[in-house]
């Protein structure tokens, strides 16, 4: 009977033995795989490279932005409900758009005496709006309706230049 229990211990104890040693393997095995990643990578890959602006669009595009004839003016900040979807949503919105300097005194004039009707139109655009046109990337529909409104409401198509959307947040609205 003590030879029997013996053979379980020693049979137990080779299965644990191999067990460590095919985990050891196994270790070995992606350490080596991964320091040979790693000095293959040092020895072909090279370092950082230096990378001119101008030839990828840097900073000097960004000045031509600046000096590009446009000027841009701050519209509206809204805070227009949304409820298409079934839930109530509150879109904080700040609109403001591009446009040649000529035309600034013509859109500041619009803006002092017209400004709670252009919110209301604003408004109303977010209010009606589909879903899918408020969960755009560009949200170019949307862009598009608001360029729209300020056109109707300056009376010239040519003055608004692009309709700028620096904040749009949606916020649930616990109502």
């Amino acid at each position: 009977m003590p030879t029997d229990g013996n053979k379980e211990i020693t049979g137990q104890s080779k299965s644990g033995r191999r067990s460590i040693l095919m985990i050891g393997l196994v270790v070995l095995v992606m350490g080596l795989e991964g320091g040979g990643i790693f000095i293959a990578m040092k020895v072909f890959g090279g370092g950082p490279k230096e990378v001119d602006a101008a030839a990828i669009g840097g900073a000097d595009d960004l000045v031509g932005w600046t000096e590009s004839g446009f000027v841009e003016i701050h519209v509206a900040d809204l805070e227009a409900p949304h409820v298409k979807t079934g839930r109530s949503y509150i879109y904080d919105i700040r609109v403001s758009v591009r446009i040649k300097p000529e035309a600034k005194p013509k859109v500041d004039k619009l803006l002092a005496n017209h400004k709670e009707m252009l919110m209301d139109r604003l408004n109303r655009i977010i209010r009606s709006a589909e879903p899918t046109h408020l969960e755009e990337d560009g949200l170019e529909v949307i862009r598009r309706q608001m360029k729209y409104e300020l056109d109707q409401a300056l009376g010239d198509e040519t003055v608004v230049e692009e309709v700028l959307l620096p904040r749009f947040m949606k916020m649930k609205a616990d109502i």
